[in-house]
């Protein structure tokens, strides 16, 4: 007799006749880890059930890859054979086989079969143990007979079902922890870039043309007002009334052209404040991360590297704000209203010149790490679901030398117990030209006079 084929379970009753007939023609030392005889066992008897529920938890804690190459990575117990006789198994039943084993096994247990052969006008019983899971250590749920022990780990070894000893229980829980689980991952961009070709040259000549106003306030020397010159005459004129009604400037030439210098300095020294905040205003970009299967995904975190010259920057606030970046020019030479001093009176005037502050990240928030890479960080990603970076928090700014019209660049990600990385491609992402930093800059302008 030819011998069977051990390498795939049986199909077919024909499949299935041939495998017993083989195996009465053996003895006990054909027993493997994926095949155990048994000739006296009654399923009638608690004894012979807890002997099934036993061989099912062993098989199952099983190395997968020891346990694939055999039956399809099944493994199988033989009841009512002998050597070289069929000895059948007495009629039992089957309601109280599925309870005995489940209370051993657990409901969410392993999962196991039975098939009955027909041999010299006696049934043969075969219990089939599904191919053990990588994620997955079986532990015995009751009491019984046999030494069956509530909480105890039992493995299968070639001709021996027996208690697992510490240093097998150490290499069942090393070996869930090693074993890669399945996961598909996915990462694109939402936004375009901007590409930092601007002119900035309204600003500068904002602040020329303000300069040059406020020289041009200044009268000459011989043309400022004098009280002296009021009297002998009638000082009750329109002119001399106002005259009257007014205080000269306190200020002398000097200081107050060093004012003005000094403003003229501050201001063009603000300019790249300026632009970096209205930079800062450009559309926000977000990652999108989606798991694309049912496994349950902890401890993610993605990075992205873009291939150009990419730089990130924190996204800030409107881009009206950027007009309080430049300090209010000096007031205009000349005399002013006298004052009356009143009590807990406030001033009004420009807010003083002040970045934004940068704000540490946020949860789950995108976190740059150099010019050109982001990364994201998500407590957990559940099956079959897609999350975005917060909204708001970073633009994609493309450097003046940089003539890319679109971006790509490489995202790669891990998550908690999942011994390799994730990786793809990203693209898509548009450059937009300096057009809409130039209008907002001639916008600022606008508001600063």
């Amino acid at each position: 007799m030819a011998n069977p084929d051990f390498t795939h379970l049986p199909r077919g009753q024909m499949g299935w006749t041939t495998l017993i007939e083989h195996l009465v023609a053996t003895d006990d030392r054909a027993e493997r880890h994926f095949l155990e005889l048994k000739s006296d066992i009654e399923l009638t008897q608690k004894s012979g059930r807890v002997k099934v529920a036993k061989f099912i938890l062993g098989a199952s804690n099983r190395d997968p890859a020891v346990a694939a190459p055999w039956l399809d990575g099944h493994a199988i117990m033989v009841l009512g054979i002998a050597p070289n006789a069929v000895v059948g198994v007495q009629p039992f039943e089957m309601h109280q086989l599925a309870d005995a084993v489940r209370a051993a096994i657990g409901d969410n247990g392993p999962h196991w079969d039975v098939q009955r052969v027909q041999l010299d006008g006696k049934d043969v019983v075969v219990i089939v143990v599904a191919p053990p899971e990588p994620t997955v250590i079986a532990t015995c749920h009751s009491d019984g007979a046999d030494g069956l022990v509530d909480g105890d780990i039992y493995i299968r070894t070639d001709g021996a079902t027996r208690r697992a000893k510490g240093g097998e229980i150490r290499a069942l829980i090393a070996r869930t922890r090693k074993t890669p689980l399945d996961a598909s991952i996915a990462v694109t961009g939402d936004g375009d870039a901007l590409h930092c070709g601007y002119d900035d040259a309204a600003l500068t000549m904002y602040v020329d043309r303000t300069a040059a106003q406020l020289r041009r306030a200044l009268p000459d020397a011989s043309a400022q007002t004098s009280y002296r010159g009021m009297a002998g005459s009638n000082i009750f004129t329109p002119a001399n009334i106002a005259a009257l009604s007014q205080e000269p400037d306190p200020r002398s030439r000097d200081e107050y052209l060093g004012e003005v210098a000094e403003w003229a300095t501050a201001a063009k020294n603000a300019i790249p404040d300026v632009i970096e905040h209205i930079l800062a205003c450009w559309q926000p970009f977000r990652l999108r991360i989606a798991n694309l299967n049912d496994t349950f995904l902890e401890g993610v975190r993605v990075s992205v590297r873009f291939n150009e010259p990419v730089i990130a920057h924190r996204a800030q606030g409107s881009v009206s704000n950027a007009a309080k970046l430049i300090p209010t020019p000096p007031r205009a030479y000349g005399p002013r209203p006298f004052s009356i001093p009143i009590p807990n009176y406030a001033i009004t005037k420009r807010p003083e010149a002040a970045r934004i502050p940068v704000l540490p990240p946020t949860p789950g928030g995108l976190r740059i790490n150099g010019p050109a890479e982001l990364a994201i960080s998500l407590n957990e990603l559940r099956p079959r679901d897609v999350v975005t970076s917060p909204n708001g928090e970073v633009v994609l700014l493309v450097p003046r030398d940089c003539d890319a019209t679109a971006i790509t660049g490489t995202w790669s990600a891990t998550a908690r117990d999942h011994h390799g990385v994730y990786e793809g491609t990203i693209d898509g992402i548009a450059v937009c030209d300096a057009a809409w930093i130039n209008r907002a800059i001639h916008g600022v302008v606008r508001a600063l006079h």
